[in-house]
Formats: structure tokens, C-alpha cells, sequence
């Protein structure tokens, strides 16, 4: 049966089966509203090289794509039916797609890593908004696809060239949403309780005054990453690091059980923050024992924790940030200030959620802007 008019576009992934020129079949799908095509002699094969990479590294071998693009028409001589094959080598474009595909993935962990589901919903949403209402960058390059694919690599170069000129291109930049003092304003969310936790480092002030920049920051990630990786065990969320202080909060997000997703809580209180907080500043006092100064001393924390309400929200328009805000924030850091290194000390609110923990009540202490509170210490 004959095709009828129409074209066909797809791309050939050449077999790694051996360094000299191999046949690949092709299959594709019909585009653009083209018929399918059927023909009678077997499946059309192309040949496909594969090229070394280097000829000191047997084995190592290149990918080829190719575009291959078949088009039905009468032959005005022939009087009948012919497909017309033309083929462009799309190496390069395949290259930069991928290229690409990999920052973007990076960037994705990046932000997930920095801020909490329901800001990365918030963005994209702006986005997909903005890019709605103005039209895409992607529909324009949609247009110049017809262009011929031999020069992208060097069209690459070229834009990367401009854009070290310029500082910045503003076409990567044009159609992003403008980040304004409003613009995460409906992301302000009420906590009616959730627990707070502050730990620092005793004598990590003075000791910065004697090591080396790269000493001190490579003790800090060491023992800052090992804080991190208790956080999903325990169902604590991270909330930021302030030179040596380590802020997280329990109770303050959820895991969505259809999508696993990450998002924040809000009146729905988790009756376990406390709990999850006590145990994650347990774990992460183990965690530092076995840890030392860059001075050879052992790591002494002091960890502070109070219970209550408190607000979330993203602030500022450069580097704009997740933050907690709220009394429950002062005090707990005022728990972490005067509590002792090596021991956990909490507030009467925290206590009296967990009051089967072995507490250690140190009487009516003067909190700034609060007066005499009752506080205990749990021993680690």
C-alpha cells in the first residue's frame, strides 16, 4: 500500500556494539499531522557511525544522533510514488538537551534542599502564570526548529560569549516573575504549636580567632552534615544555620503519604513535635561525641528547646529565605543561651509535654523579656 503525502521525523540511537559502522533501525511516529507510512519492502535501515573518542582510549566511543525526516510525493518524471530521506546529524543539540536536562535536575535538589515544598509550588506556579500571560521563550524556539542543527554548537559558543559580555543575558532572565516585597505574601502561615530547637558550639567563637578559614569550615560542614542526615529519621525540620547555630523545628511540616512530598502544617498540630524534637536533640548530641574540635578537644553543644505557637513565611527579595518568627523562637533561643554544654534544657511548656524524660529541674530562672521561668535539663 502506498504512504500518502505526509513527513516523518525521528531520531536514530546508534547500538554500542562495536567501534565499526553498525545498522540501527529507526521507528517513529507520525508528526505534524502526517500519514503513516507503510512500506512494502522490509523496515528502512540507516547506517550509523560510531567514532573513537580518543585513539589512546580503546574502547571509549562517541554517540551519533541523527534527524531523519521522510517526505511522500508524486515523481513528476516517474509518474509515481517516492519518499524523499533527508538525514542531519543532531549530535551536538542531543548533547546540549542533555547537558540541560542534568542542571536543571541539579538546580530542582538544589531548591528542594533550601526551601520547603509548598515556596517551590508557589514558584513554579508564578512562573507557568507569567509565562502564560506573556507568551514562552520555548514557543520562539520552537519556531527556529526548522533551522539546520550543524551549527548549534557553535551557536552555544556564541551565546555564551555574549552573555560573559553582558554579565548576564537578558533573555534567560526577561521572563522570569519579579520578586517583590508581596510576592510570598499569601505563604504566611499561623502554627498553632509546634517545638523549636537551638544548638551552638561552646568555644567555637574563640576558636575561629585561631585556625585557618578552611580548617573551621571543613569542622563545620563535618559535623553540621551528620546533624543533617538525623532529620528524616526523627521528623525534624531544618530551618537554618546561623554561624555555629543549628535551628529545626518539629511539628512543622507534614509528608504527604500519596505523593511524599514535603509540605507545612498549619492548625493540623502534629501531637508528637515535642517528642520528635526531645529525641533529635538526643541523637544529635551522640552525633557530636564523635566529633572534635579542630583543637583536639571534644564537641560540646548546648541545645535549647520551647514549645508554642509561631509564623512561617519567605522574606526578602535577594536570597529570599524560609524563616519562623514568633516568641516560641526567642525563648527557645534563650533556653539554648543559658542551658549547659552537654545536656538539653527546655522550657515548663516543652516539659510538661514530655514529663516521663528524666528532668532535671533548675528552679525559677531570669529569661530576658520574660522574667522568672520555670526550665529542666535532661542529661544526655
Amino acid at each position: 500500500m502506498p504512504p500518502e503525502d505526509g513527513a516523518r521525523t525521528l531520531r536514530v540511537k546508534p547500538k554500542r556494539a562495536s567501534p565499526v559502522l553498525r545498522r540501527g533501525l529507526f521507528v517513529g511516529s507520525a508528526t505534524g499531522g502526517a500519514a503513516s507510512l507503510q512500506p512494502a519492502a522490509a523496515p528502512p535501515v540507516l547506517e550509523v557511525g560510531l567514532s573513537r573518542l580518543d585513539a589512546a582510549q580503546p574502547g571509549a566511543l562517541q554517540e551519533q544522533w541523527h534527524e531523519v525526516a521522510l517526505v511522500s510525493f508524486l515523481h513528476p518524471k516517474l509518474r509515481r510514488r517516492v519518499i524523499l530521506v533527508s538525514q542531519n546529524d543532531v549530535s551536538s543539540r542531543i548533547w546540549a538537551e542533555r547537558q540541560l536536562a542534568r542542571v536543571v535536575e541539579a538546580e530542582h535538589t538544589l531548591l528542594e534542599n533550601i526551601f520547603p515544598h509548598h515556596v517551590i509550588e508557589h514558584i513554579t506556579a508564578t512562573i507557568a502564570t507569567n509565562l502564560d500571560e506573556s507568551g514562552t521563550p520555548f514557543e520562539e524556539q520552537q519556531q527556529q526548529d526548522g533551522a539546520s542543527d550543524a551549527g548549534a554548537a557553535g551557536d552555544m559558543a556564541q551565546v555564551t560569549r555574549d552573555q560573559d559580555v553582558r554579565g548576564s543575558s537578558a533573555m534567560d532572565t526577561a521572563w522570569l516573575p519579579a520578586i517583590r516585597g508581596d510576592t510570598f505574601r499569601h505563604l504566611s502561615t499561623s502554627h498553632t504549636a509546634i517545638t523549636i530547637l537551638f544548638c551552638d558550639i561552646q568555644g567555637f567563637t574563640p576558636m575561629c580567632s585561631q585556625m585557618r578559614a578552611v580548617v573551621v569550615m571543613s569542622f563545620l560542614n563535618d559535623l553540621f552534615t551528620r546533624l543533617d542526615g538525623l532529620l528524616d529519621e526523627y521528623g525534624v525540620y531544618k530551618v537554618e544555620t546561623i554561624g555555629d547555630c543549628y535551628v529545626a523545628a518539629g511539628g512543622l511540616m507534614r509528608v504527604d503519604e500519596a505523593t511524599g512530598a514535603v509540605t507545612v502544617r498549619s492548625d493540623d498540630v502534629d501531637p508528637l513535635h515535642a517528642y520528635r524534637t526531645v529525641q533529635f536533640a538526643k541523637a544529635l548530641l551522640r552525633a557530636a561525641s564523635h566529633v572534635s574540635l579542630p583543637t583536639g578537644d571534644p564537641v560540646r553543644l548546648r541545645v535549647g528547646i520551647h514549645s508554642g505557637p509561631a509564623m512561617s513565611g519567605v522574606v526578602g527579595t535577594r536570597m529570599p529565605r524560609f524563616c519562623l518568627f514568633g516568641d516560641t523562637m526567642n525563648v527557645a533561643s534563650r533556653m539554648e543561651s543559658m542551658g549547659e554544654a552537654g545536656a538539653i534544657h527546655v522550657s515548663q511548656a516543652t516539659r510538661e509535654l514530655l514529663p516521663c524524660e528524666a528532668w532535671e529541674s533548675r528552679g525559677g530562672m531570669e529569661v530576658k523579656g520574660k522574667g522568672v521561668m520555670e526550665t529542666y535539663l535532661l542529661r544526655v
